[in-house]
This record gives structure tokens, sequence and C-alpha cells, in this order.
């Protein structure tokens, strides 16, 4: 699947911006000077991440079933009892969506060390530890791939649901009339239905383009 197009509010509740102090903002501190530097809105389509998801799931069926037949009185009535179980539980991972936390940090302050690397931070005595800028406004071309594993989320989750179901039922003759049997029948069903859905936490907290 194509990788996720993403902007600078892809999660409302949680927006990212280039910041004026990162060293691939073309109208950054470092470029237009502080007073004009600005914090940049972008759109990106991440193809250099392809999304991916894998499925796995196990079902369980079970029916099981009584029937028979009881005189009582002199009339026969006809009974049944049954049972059903089905549940399904299943586990998702996927790779290819957008950790909007390490987005943040990539998109955030960098600056240019003196060994040519560009790192996260706004000096030597103040780079963030695990951090890997993104020049996002660069092209596929400019994505290293350590930056694109930095923002890719590897999510996991979890559902599943459970349906329980009893009958019973029994039928009979009540009374013998010139015209026939007066038939009764009654029936019984009780049914339970249960089910959840967990993702990942950063996908509970809006953090990711999931």
């Amino acid at each position: 699947m194509a990788g996720y197009g993403i902007n600078s509010r892809s999660q409302v509740n949680n927006p990212v911006y280039i910041s004026r102090n990162s060293y691939y903002n073309p109208l950054g501190t470092s470029v237009v000077g502080a007073a004009a530097a600005q914090d940049l809105f972008f759109y990106r389509r991440v193809i250099e991440n392809p999304r991916s998801t894998d499925n796995k799931n196990k079902t369980v069926h079970i029916d099981a079933a009584l029937e028979g037949s009881v005189n009582l009185a002199g009339t026969a009535w006809d009974w049944s009892v049954g049972y059903n179980h089905s549940s399904v539980s299943g586990t998702t991972a996927s790779s290819g969506n957008i950790n909007l936390v390490n987005l943040a940090k990539a998109l955030g302050p960098s600056y240019l060390g003196a060994d040519g690397v560009v790192r996260c931070g706004t000096s030597a005595t103040n780079t963030i530890a695990g951090c890997v800028p993104f020049d996002i406004l660069g092209g596929p071309n400019a994505a290293t791939p350590e930056a694109l594993e930095y923002i890719n989320h590897r999510g996991g989750g979890s559902d599943g649901s459970t349906v329980n179901s009893a009958t019973a039922d029994i039928s009979g003759t009540v009374l013998n009339l010139p015209a026939g049997g007066l038939g009764f029948a009654a029936g019984l069903e009780h049914r339970e239905v249960r089910g959840y859905d967990k993702p990942d936490s950063l996908e509970q907290l809006a953090l990711t383009t999931n």
C-alpha cells in the first residue's frame, strides 16, 4: 500500500510543523534570520515508507444439542436443548504509518555539526539523543533510511468477539378435542455477545497517522 499522505494537521489535536529552527526549513532561522523565521505547514506523501498490515486470526466454533421425548400423563412431549459458542480473536502488526511524537522531534530544532552531520537539537551541547532529523521537504531522495525508520510507527493491536447462546424448547398436546389435539409449544433463548478492540498506546492517544 502506498505511503501515508500527511500534513501538519493530520491529527488535529496533535499538529506538527517544521520548526523555524530546523536546519531543513527554507524559511528558518539559519536561512532568513530569527526575526523573519517561521514554522512551516507541510503536506507530504511519505512514499518511502509503504504501509503494510499483517493480521492473524483464530476462530473457535462449538455446537451441541440434545433432543428427545417424554411421556407425561399419557401425553408425549418433545423437547430439545442447544448450546452455541463462537469466538474470534486476532492480532494486527502494522508498519508505514507515522509516529507523530518522533516526527515532531525530527522536524524540530536541528543543526549542522562540525562533522557535517545534521542532528536534532540546537547545538552540540543540546542534542536530542536518539532523534534523527527528517528533511520532509527534500523529497524521497533526501530521506535517509535512519530518518524513515525513526518516524515509522510499528503498531500492534488485538481484537476479538465472543457469542454464547443457549436454547430450550418443548412442544406437545395439552388436550385431545373432537376436532383434534390442542397443541402447546414454548421456547427460550439466551444470547451473550462480547467484543473488544485494543489498538496500541500511541494509536489510542491519536499520536500516529493510523
